[in-house]
């Protein structure tokens, strides 16, 4: 008898344990989107203002190179002597990408930057598969890359109507980071790279290359800018989705999965958009509202399909 109830409570435990898990991966996976999705809007915000593409590309690697230098003090006998050498391609990768968006949030809006990004990644995964894996388009794939297609062509038809050109070349920007970061995703399933470790190769390496030039040639940086926007930028860049996300992200793969995560990840475009309303005053025209249900419609679809590569749809 008490054999049983010892069974009993252990299954009990095991499921509250289980429970547990969880809702704290609900909560790392809901923090994860939010600081994605208000990325786009922080980042127009600054560049629109007083701050230039390059102080918060500063800002981001320069913070978070300091938080993950510890990291790699730490990991730095663990890994072996090719990951380091491995890590320079994913700087440059990354590093690119976040110039190109940043960048690109100059010109275009918070909203398109996310759908276009975001939203067309899995996409980028699901045809690299099958052109160069030989994997082939289930159904469900097919319909994912439709319609994601179809939400990119409806937002670029829009830009290229604007009056003003320069939403266009945000656009191109972006989906030119999108391509990037299937580069970078690909590189770090390839090499077999911790996620962690290889976050803090980009960060690192990246400030190694660039704050150098970056101090050199601004002379006083950031004596322009607020102290507010200073403070407001050099939590969100570096901090938050420099170093926050990143850890986020793993945690809530660990406790839900990748589908699942996957799941909640589908919403940065839309969440973004919404966002972008009070933060920047950017009030999506409607062609631009039906693309971004069908690029989220598509996400859904396609990082479903594509499970394996659904946990590395980093920004």
């Amino acid at each position: 008898m008490s054999v049983a109830i010892r069974q009993a409570a252990g299954a009990t435990g095991g499921s509250l344990a289980a429970g547990v898990a969880r809702h704290r991966g609900v909560l790392w996976a809901a923090l994860t989107v939010v600081i994605w999705a208000a990325y786009p809007a922080v980042t127009r915000l600054g560049v629109t203002r007083t701050l230039a593409p390059e102080d918060l590309f500063a800002l981001r690697f320069g913070i978070s190179a300091l938080l993950f230098v510890p990291y790699l003090a730490w990991r730095a006998a663990a890994l072996q002597r090719d990951a380091w050498v491995k890590g320079i391609g994913l700087a440059l990768c990354q590093g690119t990408l976040a110039g190109l968006v940043i960048a690109g949030l100059e010109w275009a809006p918070a909203s398109h930057a996310s759908a276009l990004i975001q939203g067309v990644i899995p996409a980028w995964l699901l045809i690299a598969g099958a052109v160069f894996l030989g994997r082939r388009f289930r159904r469900r794939s097919a319909w994912g890359v439709t319609l994601i297609a179809a939400g990119v062509t409806a937002l670029v038809a829009s830009s290229s109507t604007a009056l003003d050109g320069q939403i266009l070349r945000g656009d191109v920007f972006f989906l030119l980071a999108s391509l990037l970061a299937c580069g970078y995703i690909l590189q770090t399933r390839h090499f077999r790279l911790p996620p962690t470790a290889a976050a803090a190769f980009v960060a690192v390496y990246s400030a190694i290359g660039f704050l150098p030039w970056y101090v050199l040639s601004s002379g006083n940086p950031f004596a322009h800018a607020p102290a507010s926007e200073l403070i407001l930028q050099t939590l969100y860049q570096g901090v938050l989705i420099g170093f926050v996300s990143f850890i986020a992200l793993n945690r809530a793969i660990a406790a839900l999965g990748c589908t699942k995560t996957s799941a909640f990840i589908s919403a940065v475009p839309v969440l973004t958009a919404i966002i972008a309303i009070p933060v920047l005053g950017e009030q999506p025209p409607l062609v631009d509202c039906a693309a971004l249900v069908l690029i989220t419609l598509g996400v859904g679809l396609a990082s479903r399909a594509s499970q394996k590569e659904a946990p590395s749809l980093a920004p």
